[in-house]
């Protein structure tokens, strides 16, 4: 998969701009955080688990000491920005802002759905060892999350739990390697 992050995909540009966000935030400059936040949602939808994982970056500095809310955490709310100029971009040219919905339907028969529909349809495949790489890598998705858990950062863990549930929880699971 390392073929994806050299070509026009945009999962490098997405890459950069929450490792961006992310150090922005752990550097306490949180108005800088929000910036390649929406950005990066405006790059990819899953950008939005930033908000979480920010939420709790921010809630590991607060915890220990209990102190006044810090006002700069507010920055956080610039992430949901990217999604609605995207939803704003469709109504200008297709007259519907969930026109991509349709898309995603017709061409590669995806929906949100719970994530035991996607891996039970990976299971039951009809092509011929074509689920095997998908299912491989969700279960490396489940595994890095685990250890993530064990070994990292809480925001670090919010960001692998959210976007695994975001890559399965859809009728049809496809791109699982290059998600991970």
């Amino acid at each position: 998969t390392a073929y994806a992050l050299q070509i026009g995909y945009t999962e490098s540009l997405f890459l950069a701009l929450v490792l961006g966000s992310v150090q922005a935030a752990r550097t306490d400059r949180w108005w800088l955080a929000g910036i390649p936040g929406a950005l990066a949602t405006l790059t990819r939808i899953n950008g939005l688990i930033l908000i979480p994982a920010l939420i709790a970056e921010a809630a590991v500095i607060w915890w220990p000491h209990r102190g006044p809310f810090d006002r700069r955490w507010l920055f956080i709310g610039l992430i949901p920005l990217g999604p609605l100029i995207y939803l704003a971009l469709n109504q200008a040219v297709y007259e519907d802002p969930f026109a991509f919905l349709a898309i995603q339907s017709e061409h590669w028969h995806k929906a949100l759905s719970a994530p035991w529909v996607g891996i039970g349809d990976l299971l039951h495949s009809s092509l011929p060892r074509a689920w095997i790489p998908e299912l491989a890598f969700v279960v490396l998705g489940v595994v890095a999350t685990v250890v993530c858990a064990v070994r990292f950062r809480l925001s670090w863990t919010v960001w692998m739990v959210g976007n695994l549930l975001l890559f399965t929880s859809t009728s049809t699971i496809l791109s699982v390697p290059r998600y991970d």
